[in-house]
């Protein structure tokens, strides 16, 4: 190889590695979206209402929830427990509990389509108890925040995804991909 080609070719190199270090950074970042399916930040909220984790004879909903002290607002946090993305989100809550709680936000977790057992064990696990948990059994709520996505005739979800609520049940914020500022940004929704 002459020269002046292994001398592109490092150019190139180098050019690859500084791209994707700015990438990695710009990775870190939540990622805030407007709008997911029919889902758009500024309507009401879609409906949610399951069966709590830990008490399965409770029902909770949205209207519910809202009512209930705790909070100037609600963090809805569809996961699942198989879902790696998702981990490190719920770490990042589990570590700002009481951040959380001091700035208003009541956190709920919405476990999509696993059994009771399985899901409570996990949050147990994970130092998760003291949020609200609910089962979306079935996937119901899931679809109706636009989390159920169909491609080629198989349908997957879009998770983790995080809907900020307020009093009003409205739509403040919605937020995908959780990076290193996710709980400021739940905080600091509006």
């Amino acid at each position: 190889m002459n020269t002046g080609r292994k001398i592109e070719t490092l150019g190139l190199c180098i050019m690859a590695a500084v791209l994707f270090c700015a990438y990695a950074r710009a990775d870190e970042q939540t990622e805030r979206l407007s709008r997911l399916g029919s889902v758009e930040q500024g309507q009401k909220a879609p409906w949610l209402a399951g069966f709590d984790v830990f008490e399965p004879t409770r029902a909770m909903n949205l209207t519910k929830l809202l009512k209930s002290p705790g909070g100037k607002r609600l963090a809805v946090v569809f996961f699942a427990t198989w879902c790696e993305p998702c981990k490190k989100g719920l770490a990042m809550l589990s570590e700002n509990k009481k951040k959380l709680s001091a700035a208003g936000v009541r956190v709920v977790l919405v476990d999509v389509r696993e059994e009771a057992g399985v899901v409570s064990a996990f949050l147990e696990k994970k130092n998760l108890h003291g949020f609200d948990a609910l089962l979306d059994k079935f996937g119901t709520c899931a679809k109706s925040y636009g989390l159920a996505v169909v491609k080629k005739g198989e349908e997957t979800l879009a998770i983790p995804k995080t809907f900020i609520i307020d009093k009003q049940g409205r739509l403040a914020a919605i937020l995908g991909r959780e990076g290193t500022d996710y709980v400021d940004r739940i905080i600091e929704a509006r």
